[in-house]
């Protein structure tokens, strides 16, 4: 099997081009769809926590746009902690990416995706991934220590997961580094492309 892959060298150039916004906040990003299978509510409670225990310190940005967009909104009317983008292009993405210190895949419970683009999407920009999916990506965020796992719905948990990087630099930066490590590894697209069309003409032969 290979996984959803991402041209690791042209991200890494597009993150150098990018600006920075240097916030001075501890930043998370959720960039992506806003359909009901996305646990949107989960991430907007454990926002709400953080920002009872942190004040702004942790800033949540969210890019994307769907059915629930106006949680968003409503919850940004109330709160001064989150950012609501709306759909952006790449390049803008690109910039969010390279000011963000952890990304979200937070999907409800009985989801059924088993391993996302999101993934390497996220891990390639060396940003560690906080997951909800029970399925082999919670395997590979764990066993890779390229992020955390909670379970759907658990907003306590997921706050708890984003206030262990923020209160721990040196696990953030191992985390980071892990995430470029096993992008180049398993989920660069040279790489793995390379390796199916290996597959493929070995069966082949086979045949």
């Amino acid at each position: 099997f290979f996984y959803p892959a991402i041209d690791l060298k042209t991200v890494q150039n597009q993150l150098k081009d990018a600006d920075e916004i240097k916030p001075n906040r501890f930043t998370v990003i959720y960039a992506g769809s806003l359909g009901y299978s996305y646990d949107i509510p989960t991430i907007l409670k454990a926002a709400e926590i953080l920002e009872k225990n942190f004040k702004n310190e942790i800033r949540f940005v969210i890019a994307g746009d769907g059915p629930q967009r106006k949680l968003i909104e409503d919850y940004q009317l109330l709160h001064s902690n989150l950012e609501y983008l709306g759909r952006i292009p790449k390049e803008q993405l690109i910039v969010q990416y390279k000011n963000a210190q952890l990304g979200l895949t937070q999907h409800i419970k009985g989801a059924t995706q088993s391993v996302t683009y999101k993934l390497f999407d996220l891990l390639s920009c060396g940003i560690p991934v906080l997951n909800s999916l029970e399925s082999e990506m919670k395997d590979i965020i764990i066993n890779n220590k390229v992020g955390k796992h909670n379970d759907p719905g658990d907003a306590e948990r997921l706050s708890q997961n984003i206030e262990f990087y923020f209160k721990n630099e040196e696990e953030l930066l191992k985390s980071r580094k892990k995430a470029i490590e096993f992008t180049k590894d398993t989920g660069d697209s040279t790489k793995v492309y390379k390796d199916l069309l290996q597959f493929i003409s070995d069966k082949a032969v086979q045949r």
